[in-house]
């Protein structure tokens, strides 16, 4: 627990394929199968199904297929918490203005228009996994590493820092509570811990008990510069040893608590 983040190379990625036509399907697979791990489904539904049941890195759909169309299924994934975070691509025989404005408003995240080169949907697959690399980077860095300053209000937030926000918020809440940990933060968040587990893997590269612990950790040395002595840092974010916090504290500081207080000038 705590490396480095998981990077998401070709033999790591998982894409599920969501496309009724069987003999577009096996050409889709027959292209990428060698660079990533692909699972199939006949329609929206069952893509639905599979997409929550597994939580694949992406998603390439088909727009018109039976029992459920790919726009529902891409307003459906983009709606759960679960799942928002995964990266769609909308398959279409259709290229009007409208048709694109129409899936990139329920949240696709880029558009193919058939037929389409194999070279172009590696190309956009590759994008958008390295769009989730920088972003799950980025989560990493701030959680692990300590004292880095807030993003500038400019940017806009993501929907994956919009998840971590709330983590952190129902973190806070409990953060004398020493019985809080990831089963209490899976069900305040209304997921099951290993949803909760996937998730984070994907849009933060560490777990959730790493990311109570770290945050815990950085309040802890806020108490600590508003003059607070370790014991009372240690309780008052929740761990119920001081010894063991500052354990902890060291090894994310590489300074015991003491130390960090007089460096802080405290």
């Amino acid at each position: 627990e705590g490396g480095a983040p998981e990077p998401a190379d070709e033999e790591t990625t998982t894409i599920l394929l969501v496309e009724d036509n069987s003999e577009l399907a096996d050409f889709i697979i027959s292209s990428v199968d060698d660079r990533y791990h692909i699972t199939y489904a006949v329609n929206g539904q069952q893509g639905l199904d599979k997409a929550f049941e597994m939580i694949p890195d992406l998603v390439i759909s088909d727009i018109m297929m039976p029992v459920m169309n790919g726009y529902d299924m891409c307003n459906a994934l983009k709606k759960d918490e679960r799942t928002s975070h995964i990266p769609v691509i909308l398959l279409t025989a259709k290229a009007s203005f409208d048709d694109r404005i129409e899936g990139l408003t329920l949240g696709a995240d880029d558009y193919l228009t058939k037929p389409f080169h194999v070279q172009e949907l590696l190309l956009r697959i590759n994008n958008l996994i390295e769009r989730q690399k920088r972003l799950r980077e980025k989560i990493f860095r701030e959680i692990s590493q300590p004292g880095l300053p807030d993003l500038p209000a400019s940017v806009e937030p993501t929907l994956q820092d919009l998840f971590m926000e709330k983590l952190y918020t129902l973190i806070e809440s409990n953060l004398d509570k020493t019985g809080f940990g990831v089963e209490e933060l899976a069900r305040q968040t209304g997921m099951s811990r290993a949803n909760l587990h996937r998730k984070l893997k994907a849009i933060a590269g560490i777990s959730a008990g790493d990311i109570i612990r770290n945050y815990r950790l950085k309040r802890a040395a806020e108490f600590l510069r508003l003059g607070h002595n370790s014991s009372e840092a240690a309780y008052m974010t929740g761990f119920d040893s001081p010894a063991y916090f500052s354990k902890c504290f060291k090894d994310f500081y590489h300074l015991t608590p003491t130390e960090f207080s007089q460096k802080s000038g405290k």
